[in-house]
């Protein structure tokens, strides 16, 4: 006989307890566990963020200082402290889990790193940070001009923002879509030239990377005269540089004339940058595509303390300056700072001397070779807006001023190198920008398009009115 078994309604056999309840006391220390360990390791990255801030930011290639390293390392090493209290598989397991998990990292680093190192991978570059030409892998380093763009070198992109959004924190004023060719020689020309017209020598006035080829003065130069206008600017050179440029680049085109593009506002300084990088020459060489200086871990914990940086809203104000137009008044910020120059200046005065003597040696260069060198001076956008912009009072630009160098050098030149024709590209651009058009980008120092033009203009017709040698193609 079978027997059966009931049971009193409301209540319920052990065995038939809720399954969900039991679930939920099961996993209830794992979750607590997870909780746990996510606010711990939010507490490590908080440690690690606050030691990485209270270092200096990194400079794009230097390896990271000791105390970051040990930082990063204990932060990392805390992280695993939830899973090794934690979780439930034993010390073995947990032994060879970490093991394993970090040989592999170690092994995928050490892998990236041997990559970097026999091949030109430049994490710098990858990680879109700021170095300067002379450790710019995009350049080659020479003995002379000590960095030059590498031979037919092609870059497109935007810029957004001029340098001095990147210098003095202006608002982003500028957008740009570039595009960058250069020659054999590492200069911004479209097609590589054996003859020449005309060549002209400068820095980044010359060179103008952010503006358009078909904007550059230089082409607008050859489009009014009919005749080849090579383009042989490089951006940071200084007079002695641009001395070899013309020697070994400007005077086997054999043109009939040459233009010296001379920016008042730092080609003094870079007289003396260049000897300090002769000085230290083979320590600038040894650390320009060294593996130390394009690995991958250094750049990255520069991109990391770059990052964690703390932002600053655009600001700006203590250079801003307002120019009138037709259609209101037009924004425009100030760099280099307009201030006297005198003989107590014994940097600027050394600079003006070592300037001088390069365009000397030029001069007799050019006479040697029948060129007519012609020396244009570049004003900062100070000497052409500065009477014309109104300030605030809080603005620091109020209490520059202009000036009398373009006197001082156009007029040694002509005592000292009368063969040398002298012309003061100021007056043209100051007539122009009393109009309203803006011939500097608004948050940058150097030429808009509308710049550019001006200056061509004004070297056509003044090279058409030279006392010596017609005007090329003329």
């Amino acid at each position: 006989m079978a027997s059966t078994s009931e049971t009193e309604p409301g209540l319920s056999p052990q065995s038939e307890q809720d399954p969900a309840g039991a679930d939920w006391a099961r996993s209830l220390p794992r979750l607590v566990a997870v909780v746990v360990g996510l606010c711990w390791i939010g507490v490590v990255v908080q440690w690690w963020v606050s030691k990485a801030r209270a270092e200096d930011v990194l400079h794009p290639g230097e390896f990271p200082p000791m105390h970051l390293i040990l930082a990063s390392g204990i932060a990392y090493l805390a992280c695993w402290a939830p899973y090794l209290v934690f979780s439930s598989r034993s010390w073995r397991q947990k032994t060879v889990r970490f093991i394993a998990a970090n040989g592999a990292i170690v092994f995928a680093v050490g892998l990236i790193e041997l990559v970097v190192a026999f091949s030109g991978l430049d994490f710098r570059r990858l990680l879109g940070l700021r170095v300067p030409p002379w450790e710019d892998t995009r350049n080659v380093l020479d003995d002379e001009l000590i960095h030059i763009r590498r031979p037919h070198y092609q870059e497109r992109g935007k810029m957004t923002g001029g340098d001095l959004n990147l210098y003095y924190n202006t608002p982003a004023a500028t957008k740009i879509d570039y595009e960058l060719k250069y020659d054999r020689n590492g200069f911004r020309n479209e097609e590589d030239h054996q003859k020449a017209d005309c060549v002209v020598i400068g820095d980044s006035f010359v060179e103008a990377g952010g503006v358009l080829a078909g904007d550059l003065f230089t082409t607008k130069m050859a489009e009014r005269m009919g005749a080849t206008v090579v383009n042989l600017g490089q951006s940071h050179y200084g007079p002695q540089q641009e001395l070899h440029v013309l020697d070994r680049f400007g005077v086997p085109l054999k043109p009939r004339a040459c233009v010296w593009v001379f920016f008042e506002a730092n080609d003094l300084e870079d007289t003396w940058r260049y000897t300090s990088f002769i000085e230290n020459w083979p320590e600038i060489r040894q650390r320009h595509s060294s593996w130390t200086r394009r690995t991958f871990v250094g750049n990255t914990f520069s991109w990391l303390s770059k990052c964690l940086e703390t932002e600053v809203p655009p600001d700006g104000r203590d250079r801003l300056g307002y120019l009138p137009t037709e259609n209101g008044e037009e924004k425009m910020w100030f760099g280099y700072a307009g201030g006297p120059f005198e003989p107590r200046m014994t940097k600027q005065v050394k600079g003006l001397k070592v300037a001088l003597e390069a365009l000397a040696i030029a001069g007799s260069l050019c006479r040697e070779n029948g060129i007519q060198l012609v020396v244009a001076f570049a004003p900062s956008k100070f000497r052409v807006y500065g009477d014309l912009c109104r300030f605030e009072e809080e603005s620091l630009v109020r209490t520059w001023e202009v000036n009398g160098l373009p006197g001082i050098l156009l007029s040694s030149i002509q005592k000292h190198s009368p063969d040398i024709e002298v012309v003061d590209l100021t007056p043209s651009l100051k007539e122009v920008a009393k109009t309203g058009r803006m011939l500097y980008y608004p948050d940058d120092t150097h030429w808009s398009p509308d710049g550019h033009q001006v200056v061509a203009d004004t070297l056509v017709d003044f090279l058409k009115s030279a006392r010596s040698n017609p005007s090329p193609g003329g």
